[in-house]
């Protein structure tokens, strides 16, 4: 019996996010053979979902890391200020001194190294990202075919 599209594509979402085969046939009530051959036939699609998640993720990460990066940037400024105004014999100062060395111990811990490609590192990548898009077309082609985009609406 054929399945609604709408099924198959909650299919490749559950897929791209890691869910198993035994979860997905339970939450969709589809036999697990069916999802095998599904997963045979729109792995491109599934492995491009899969990208954008994990690439969702790294996004989400990195903003995660940045606004931290930011947090402790504005703390240090902060607590540098302050300690330019104190006596350095003052309780307080060695108190404001150790969180002025933690949070820079934080931020040290958070550091991240640029990576420069060279033109042959871009140029494979390119090709790369070529490669991919040529991959998928075919699914594109199929999805349009039948007047949906590759979600299924």
């Amino acid at each position: 019996m054929p399945h609604d599209i709408k099924i198959i594509e909650r299919f490749m979402g559950l897929r791209a996010k890691g869910e198993s085969f035994r979860r997905i046939a339970k939450k969709l009530k589809v036999g697990k053979q069916t999802l095998i051959n599904w997963e045979k036939e729109y792995r491109e699609e599934i492995a491009n979902r899969k990208a954008a998640e994990l690439e969702a993720l790294q996004e989400k990460y990195y903003l995660t890391v940045e606004r931290r990066i930011k947090f402790y940037g504005e703390k240090i400024l902060m607590l540098e200020n302050e300690l330019a105004k104190r006596d350095l014999e003052n309780m307080g100062t060695k108190e404001i001194f150790d969180i002025l060395l933690k949070y820079q111990a934080e931020l040290k811990e958070l550091a991240v190294s640029p990576v420069f490609l060279t033109e042959g590192e871009i140029h494979a990548r390119q090709t790369e990202q070529q490669l991919l898009e040529t991959i998928t077309e075919p699914l594109q082609a199929h999805f349009k075919g039948k007047g949906m985009n590759r979600y299924g609406t």
